[in-house]
């Protein structure tokens, strides 16, 4: 909302710097965002007195002035038509700086010499009339700068009206706080109806019928007949365009004016357009338009809330007016409209229409419904004043039961108020400060409840602790002193989730990977990506009731298509080797289980895990390692050292197929026989379907199933200062013999002092029966107080041997 200062003076004594306001009424809550100040590039100009005025003798329309700005005479030769000698002017000397950088120097005008100049509103960015010079009172004295002569020089402000203060799109409204704030008086319009004329015998009146009562509850009218329509007089048209408003006629500038007065808006029909002597306030008809004033056709349907007449829509209730009932030159009686509109209503609408207009922007945000009748009494009379109307003595109401008739009653306790802003404050002082901005006491309190009835225009005002807001509003936050409260601190743990999340996060960064983070939504069509089945439970997905588009549809029931559109969009970016992991929530429509305290949605989160390119970067005379499937097992196997099992926790990799995965690279990870996720390398088809040629390598493991085992608390085992034993073993066995197979077979839990199992190769070729292979392991042994003897590895040794020989599917090379 713009302001000018000027205009604001007139309900408020301002008596601070332009800075000093800007910064009360941001603190207030109303943000300047942006100050103009009218002449403060322009220097050098004075107020001056014309001591003689004689004509040019080479130029008929020239004059030649003799100027005094109080100090010196200077001769300057002037085209005005309506300079003469005695007025006070405004002199530019030589030297001077006007509007747009324009310098003032010494010249010869038909032979005169000329030493400055006499100037017009718009050579100083005043106005825009250059018919002839600006002339000022008498009173002021000569030599007295531009910029200190009262109620020349204009500032501007432009504020940013948050949405819960329409009190404040109006000059009233701001002047209001600014009186409290400073202890202003606030200088009020004069709001009574005009004097009737005795002999006023006018018959004329209109019907009014409201149909949507819950989109308008209050709508008025009066009748003006025998208006003038024509230009406005000087005070109007300098008010508007002090804002850039541009006049248009008086009767379209009053209602202008009030609005941005009062923050009521208004609409002026020219009576003899309205057919058949009656108005509706009701919604539009399928079928039915209207030609707005800014002469577009706007196609209507039934959401829209219309005024009309018996011809149907005549305007937009609450946007815009129509043009088939607009005032102009030729009207000489009016239909003057005031009314409460539903801010819902007139938002949906202006939205809908693409219209915003300084009434809508009002109604939207919520007008004073209890000032209704008081604003329409108050037009009228400036209408009748200005246009030498005549009012017919009678108000037009339509009111619905719904309209409130009454202002809210709201209590406000001394003690919460002092627990809230930490200090004590008078009741006396809560009382004052709130009845500044029309807040007043009701009676019959007790000695720490109060109760206040708040004004209409004040709709964000509903609980105590708006009150409260209020009082240190105006007490003034820099007086509240700045005191933290005591409190006892004591540590908080996370919630289990989050510090097995937080782990998870810092340990897969700290092996080279990056944490991606996508949009928290996906398609049907990824899915259909995946070789999916028809009946896969990750087709139960939890749809969007408003996607975004069609892209994201649905909310994931895998995160495994968003990683890979990541590794897509890497790859296309020339960034070859992605190495991402990412955390998020899958979602899971269980429409069995759904009931009034039930939604039947699941929600699990889950690690996701993918590969693609190189491992890392080596030095420049070796080559980079290329991802595979054990690079991938050998993350999954190190996260789960980090996070810590208990004793009776195993995890275990499985031989499972995946739709979406390569079916001779594809496993399940299990905790104690329990599938808690898989990985493998990503199907063919599946890297096609999202556009990817090299082989990414997938995991997604179920954090939820994760927290079922994982350990809470570390257990730190010292390091040991003594020398390891070592001692190797090759053992031949069948092709469908696994390395997790074979351990399972070695008595490891008895073998004391053992501290790694190490597999080095597997050999398959000459020397070895057909389908069978030869796995080579090493087996560390570290005592924690001493060296360990030959004898005793020995002993755990050929136990793990012994163990091996009873099985006859094993052998040793």
């Amino acid at each position: 909302m713009l302001i000018s200062l000027n205009w604001l003076k007139q309900y408020v004594n301002i008596n601070v710097s332009v800075d000093e306001l800007a910064n009360t009424l941001t603190f207030l809550g109303i943000e300047v965002e942006e100050i103009e100040q009218q002449g403060a590039d322009i220097t050098g100009v004075v107020a001056a007195q014309t001591l003689s005025c004689e004509a040019h003798p080479d130029a008929d329309k020239l004059s030649i002035c003799k100027v005094n700005d109080g100090e010196n005479e200077y001769q300057v030769v002037c085209g005005a038509p309506n300079v003469k000698s005695g007025q006070t002017v405004l002199f530019a000397k030589t030297g001077a700086k006007l509007t747009g950088g324009f310098k003032i120097k010494k010249s010869k005008i038909r032979g005169v010499p000329s030493e400055g100049m006499i100037c017009a509103e718009d050579e100083l960015g005043l106005g825009g009339s250059h018919e002839g010079i600006m002339t000022l009172s008498s009173d002021i004295t000569p030599g007295t700068p531009m910029q200190e002569i009262p109620g020349l020089c204009d500032t501007r402000m432009e504020l940013n009206i948050t949405p819960n203060r329409p009190d404040a799109l109006s000059y009233i409204g701001v002047a209001r706080e600014v009186a409290a704030f400073y202890d202003q008086e606030l200088k009020m319009p004069d709001l009574r109806p005009p004097k009737l004329d005795a002999k006023q015998t006018n018959k004329d009146t209109i019907t009014l019928n409201i149909e949507s009562p819950e989109d308008c509850s209050l709508y008025t009218g009066v009748i003006i007949n025998k208006v003038k329509v024509g230009p406005s007089p000087t005070w109007l048209v300098e008010a508007l365009q002090s804002i850039g408003q541009k006049s248009i006629n008086n009767v379209v500038d009053i209602t202008n004016f009030v609005l941005l007065e009062s923050g009521q808006p208004s609409h002026a029909f020219d009576l003899k357009k309205i057919t058949g002597n009656t108005l509706f306030v009701r919604r539009a008809k399928k079928g039915e338009s209207v030609l707005t004033l800014d002469e577009e056709i706007k196609n209507l349907d039934e959401r829209d809330l219309v005024i009309a007449d018996n011809a149907g829509p005549a305007c937009l209730a609450g946007v815009i007016g129509g043009e088939t009932t607009k005032v102009d030159e030729k009207t000489t009686s009016l239909f003057l409209e005031v009314a409460y509109f539903s801010p819902p209503v007139v938002r949906q609408q202006a939205r809908r229409h693409g219209i915003s207009t300084d009434a809508s922007y009002r109604f939207e945000r919520g007008i004073d419904p209890l000032h209704v009748e008081a604003i329409s009494n108050y037009l009228c009379r400036l209408i009748t004043d200005i246009t030498g109307g005549n009012w017919t003595g009678e108000t037009l109401i339509a009111k619905a039961p719904e309209h409130p008739i009454s202002k809210k009653l709201v209590q406000l306790r001394l003690s919460r108020l002092s627990k809230i802003l930490g200090i004590t404050i008078d009741r006396s002082q809560v009382v004052a400060m709130l009845e500044k901005i029309d807040i007043k006491e009701e009676a019959g309190n007790d000695l720490d409840t109060l109760s206040f009835t708040i004004p209409g225009f004040r709709p964000d005002i509903e609980r105590e602790i708006d009150l409260i807001e209020e009082v240190a509003r105006l007490y003034n936050f820099n007086n509240i002193p700045d005191q933290l409260p005591t409190f006892e601190l004591s540590p908080t743990a996370l919630p289990e989730a989050e510090r097995l999340a937080s782990q998870i996060r810092h340990h897969l960064a700290s092996q080279g990977l990056f944490e991606a983070l996508s949009l928290r939504f996906s398609s049907h069509k990824y899915l259909n990506n995946l070789n999916l089945p028809e009946d896969s439970q990750l087709f139960k997905t939890v749809n969007l009731k408003n996607p975004l588009n069609e892209e994201w549809e649905i909310m994931p029931s895998l995160l495994m298509p968003g990683l890979l559109n990541a590794i897509h969009r890497n790859k296309n970016n020339r960034e070859l080797d992605c190495r991402f992991f990412e955390i998020g929530k899958c979602f899971y429509n269980n429409k069995e289980d759904r009931t009034d305290k039930n939604p039947g949605i699941i929600e699990e989160e889950k690690l996701i895990i993918g590969l693609s390119g190189s491992w890392h970067s080596v030095s420049w005379n070796e080559k980079g390692g290329v991802v595979d499937f054990y690079v991938l097992k050998g993350i999954l196997e190190n996260l789960f050292k980090t996070i810590g099992y208990p004793r009776s926790s195993k995890v275990d990799f499985s031989i499972a197929s995946q739709p979406f995965l390569h079916p001779k690279e594809s496993m399940s990870v299990l905790v104690n026989n329990k599938p808690i996720g898989w990985f493998g390398s990503v199907h063919p088809n599946v890297l096609s379907n999202f556009g990817l040629k090299d082989n990414c390598y997938i995991a997604e493991i179920s954090i939820t199933g994760l927290l079922e085992h994982a350990s809470s608390t570390p257990v730190f085992k010292p390091f040991s200062n003594f020398t390891s034993v070592t001692r190797e073993m090759n053992i031949v066995v069948g092709e469908g013999v696994t390395h997790e197979t074979l351990l399972s077979w070695m008595p490891l839990s008895k073998a004391k002092n053992l501290e790694e199992v190490k597999l080095n190769s597997i050999y398959r070729g000459k020397g070895l029966e057909d389908n069978t292979k030869a796995l080579h392991y090493s087996f560390v042994y570290r005592h924690p107080e001493r060296t360990l003897t030959d004898k005793e590895v020995n002993k755990i040794q050929e136990r793990i041997a012994q163990e091996l020989t009873n099985r006859p599917e094993v052998s040793f090379k």
